[in-house]
């Protein structure tokens, strides 16, 4: 009877589901915009008659929505070199080392171990008696060891539950620090493009009041105009001009941190001094908020959390049970050497424990009141995040649409106030009005400009954080595995969300067959193409069926880019070596070797370029890559070729590589 219930207990211990709290959330956004504002809007714009997309997919790479092919650059390099990335991507890689060392433990561990003892006096402590001679014996012993810790309660099970959880839990915090990072870069452009604008404004305005000025020294040269006029004009100047130092300044500040968001130090950035009309922004409209359990990698991240806190509960209440440990030993052992390897020398055990711990002052039972703690906070954080995800969009929508406002009146008040300064010139000309007048109408457009700016930056930021909060930057992950509640995916009838007036999309779909060991890179688009109608500013390179390299018996160098890369990532770092060095990428080709495989993971690689015939011809192409803040070495041929050979589990050989004209 006891040991049933013993077994019944740790039956009770292991949950099979685990379980993600329900979280209601609206049908719709309040804020969102209605279809007949999304079409007005749309006929405001520049770009009327460009189609809609789902918006599902256009987020995942909804940078290229603003058809700015500098911008589709920085963000190429941001995604290749960015610190921040690269780290994330790195603990991911550790946490999946971690799910490796939890399946591991599934299996028995065996050890060789070989012993030589000496024992003195050779028959035991006592043994010698005062008229004999002390000697001593050596004792020599091979065997095979296996141990085993039958998994009867589920503990190991569960701890594999709990590694595969803070796996996915790494991978989308990965994912949330890109969709961040490409957040910030869009604002800090966007940022950029508004100061580059305000300072050609500043420009223009000292060049006009110059020329007021000089309007009023001929004046004053006449009789018309007093030392009070002048005076005031000049400070009029020189106020105009003290903003220039200012702007330019808070240039540096935006182009010094945007290279910084793109892994490279202040002053190695060189941009353009376009405006914010080289951007163009689409009108969105978000769909239903229970997408964001799908599209948000900080909510899968923290739903994530949950599941490996509920498996962790489940290996603190296993090992309330005693566990069941089996060993056994077999070889050969003898007092000397030459006899150890004989049938008579043959050793053998068979070993079963099974202890139960009677008291530990509560401490392991303290380990299940922990883990449940725990799992209740994780709760609330699910709860938090998903309330704070849908604020996030709803703070964004309230912007747009009051910023839109904003913007409307702050524009008629620009141009009432440009009338109002040119007619008070003509004015002041004519002798119609004093001279204060025309600084105050000079004064208030100048101000009235400065805000303008000012509203539709807010605005832009307001269209960025929608994007952003909208889970934009990364691709929308299905449901996570493991039995029990979870949030499911959307019916295909439901409200996913569009986007209106977008950029062609630049992303080319793998072919299905190959779809786990391939991948296609995006193209950069060009102005003329995208006025052409061109979905990738080229024809799609043709796919050839070749694998890898051919690895010939002659030794060739390559040189290994340093850091780990998913898929998606590949691509960035492929689009980034063609823009930045075109002339040394042209003839060569990228080889993805992949580290990790699974089904529940993403897939990592290292990248090599090749190949090349000596090594000095590759250390050359690797200073030049480090002078860009690339990280490299060169490797031979030789020295990865073991790994290339037959089934290599690195999966080099299986993965498709990218040369500069396709795929080979």
């Amino acid at each position: 009877m006891g040991t049933f219930c013993t077994v019944l207990a740790g039956c009770s211990a292991n949950r099979i589901r685990y379980d993600v709290p329900v979280v209601p959330l609206p049908e719709r956004y309040t804020r969102a915009p209605t279809e007949p504002e999304v079409i007005k809007s749309a006929s405001d714009e520049r770009s009327m008659g460009s189609p809609s997309l789902p918006l599902n997919g256009a987020l995942a790479e909804w940078w290229t929505l603003l058809e700015s092919a500098e911008l589709n650059g920085l963000i190429a390099r941001a995604l290749t070199s960015n610190p921040d990335l690269r780290i994330a991507a790195l603990r991911a890689a550790q946490s999946h080392a971690r799910l490796a060392q939890a399946n591991a433990d599934e299996a028995p561990a065996l050890s060789l171990p070989y012993q030589v003892k000496t024992f003195k006096p050779a028959n035991g402590v006592g043994t010698v008696n005062p008229n004999e001679k002390n000697i001593s014996q050596n004792t020599y012993q091979l065997s095979v060891q296996g141990s085993w810790r039958a998994d009867i309660w589920g503990e190991r099970a569960a701890m594999y539950d709990s590694a595969e959880f803070q796996l996915l839990r790494a991978l989308f915090q990965k994912d949330d620090v890109q969709r961040n990072l490409v957040v910030n870069i869009v604002n800090s452009y966007t940022e950029l493009l508004a100061l580059n604008e305000r300072l050609r404004v500043s420009n223009a305005s000292e060049v006009v009041m110059r020329d007021m000025l000089t309007s009023v020294e001929m004046r004053m040269e006449k009789g018309d105009a007093t030392i009070i006029e002048l005076d005031q004009q000049k400070a009029a100047v020189h106020t105009v001009k003290a903003t220039i130092p200012l702007l330019e300044q808070q240039r540096v500040v935006v182009l010094n941190r945007l290279a910084s968001l793109a892994g490279t130090v202040p002053g190695e950035l060189k941009l353009s001094d376009n405006g914010l009309d080289s951007i163009k922004f689409p009108t969105v409209i978000p769909g239903v908020p229970s997408a964001l359990l799908l599209r948000r990698p900080d909510v899968r991240m923290t739903e994530a959390r949950l599941l490996a806190a509920n498996a962790d509960i489940n290996v603190a209440r296993t090992r309330l049970l005693p566990p069941l440990d089996l060993s056994a030993e077999v070889g050969y052992g003898s007092f000397y050497l030459s006899k150890m390897i004989q049938p008579y020398s043959f050793i053998g055990s068979l070993a079963a424990n099974l202890s139960a711990t009677i008291f530990d002052h509560g401490k392991r039972s303290k380990d299940v009141a922990f883990a449940e703690a725990v799992r209740e906070e994780l709760v609330e954080a699910y709860v938090k995040v998903i309330y704070d995800a849908v604020r996030e969009v709803d703070d964004a929508l309230s912007a747009i649409r009051l910023m839109s406002r904003r913007l409307e009146s702050q524009q008629m008040a620009v141009e009432a106030s440009r009338r109002a300064w040119q007619s008070s010139i003509t004015s002041y000309q004519a002798l119609a009005v004093d001279y204060l007048v025309v600084l105050d109408t000079e004064r208030s457009h100048q101000r009235s400009l400065d805000d303008w700016y000012s509203a539709r930056l807010d605005k832009y930021k307001g269209m960025i954080s929608l994007f952003g909060a909208l889970g934009g930057g990364v691709p929308m992950t299905g449901e996570l595995p493991g039995g029990g509640t979870r949030p499911a995916g959307l019916p295909k009838e439901a409200d996913f969300g569009m986007v209106v007036k977008v950029a062609i999309d630049l992303k080319i779909a793998p072919p299905k067959d190959q779809e786990k060991h391939f991948y296609t890179p995006r193209q950069n688009i060009s102005p003329e193409s995208e006025k052409a109608g061109s979905s990738s500013g080229s024809s799609p390179p043709e796919k050839v069926t070749a694998e890898g390299l051919e690895w010939s018996e002659d030794e060739f160098w390559m040189v290994e880019i340093a850091g780990l890369h998913d898929r998606a990532g590949l691509t960035s770092v492929w689009q980034d070596l063609r823009a930045r060095f075109s002339a040394q990428m042209g003839n060569q080709t990228l080889l993805p070797r992949r580290q990790e495989q699974g089904d529940n993971s993403k897939a990592w690689y290292r990248l090599l370029i090749a190949k090349f015939p000596t090594a000095k011809v590759a250390d050359d192409l690797c200073m030049t890559l480090r002078s860009g803040s690339f990280n490299c070495r060169v490797v031979s041929s030789r020295s990865l070729k073991h790994l290339i050979a037959g089934s290599d589990p690195s999966g080099l050989q299986a993965d498709r590589s990218v040369s500069a004209g396709g795929e080979t």
